[in-house]
């Protein structure tokens, strides 16, 4: 009967060890799934930001030939 009941012991603190190791694992992941949500926002506002900045530079780009055409324009005079 003794031996029994260490061997219910046992069980019993494995079953709380296991407890509090999933209960430390859902916490972990729920901090984890947070992070992933920040870095998810940072990727859509630089991606945000690269568009914008693309459309800026092809901006600059479209001046730039139209200023060196108009320069060419002048050349012929």
């Amino acid at each position: 009967m003794v031996m029994e009941l260490q061997e219910f012991d046992r069980l019993e603190a494995k079953i709380d060890h296991l407890l509090t190791t999933f209960a430390s694992l859902l916490k972990k992941n729920e901090e984890l799934l947070q992070i992933i949500a920040e870095k998810d926002g940072n990727i859509t506002s630089l991606e945000t930001r690269i568009s914008e900045l693309t459309q800026e530079k092809e901006t600059v780009g479209r001046r730039i030939g139209e200023l060196l055409n108009k320069f060419e324009s002048l050349k012929q005079f």
